[in-house]
């Protein structure tokens, strides 16, 4: 599991290397990294279920004070009662927008430049992002980390 983790989290990083600004890859390989450690966790072997297994793994690894950390910093524009699921599904929208339409150009995180910044979710939603890239990987860095410990302290 951390060995997956840490293989589509250097993925993610080193997607600045293909084009700097195209953040929608690096949350593709965040996601696929989510999805890969959630079904190890679980000993899921088959293929689908995907979106289930990313939002299991934010409910199921993530401290209660970073799931308010993205609540708090990705916001669907026009929503009200946001839910960390609802976050979690919009960002799954993305990741599928890249690998089945190869829309790789609307999202962005926060940067130095832009604090907070207005973005499409799935093309419908509009997202409101003041989170930079680096807080979102390290949360799910952690969560990886807690996963693997929860993994290993029940053997």
């Amino acid at each position: 599991m951390m060995h997956q983790g840490q293989r589509l989290i250097t993925l993610a990083n080193n997607s600045e290397c293909m084009d700097r600004d195209r953040d929608p890859l690096k949350l593709l390989f965040l996601l696929i990294a989510v999805e890969a450690v959630s079904k190890l966790f679980d000993n899921f072997n088959e293929s689908g279920h995907s979106k289930k297994y990313v939002i299991r793994f934010f409910e199921q690894f993530t401290a209660d004070e970073e799931k308010i950390f993205i609540l708090d910093n990705i916001e669907i524009r026009n929503k009200d009662d946001t839910t960390l699921e609802d976050i979690i599904k919009t960002l799954y929208a993305i990741r599928c927008d890249v690998v089945h339409e190869g829309m790789y150009w609307r999202f962005n995180f926060a940067n130095d430049n832009h604090r907070s910044i207005l973005t499409f979710g799935d093309g419908e939603q509009i997202l409101r992002v003041t989170t930079p890239y680096e807080e979102l990987r390290d949360i799910i860095i952690r969560s990886i980390i807690r996963a693997t410990e929860k993994i290993l302290n029940s053997k």
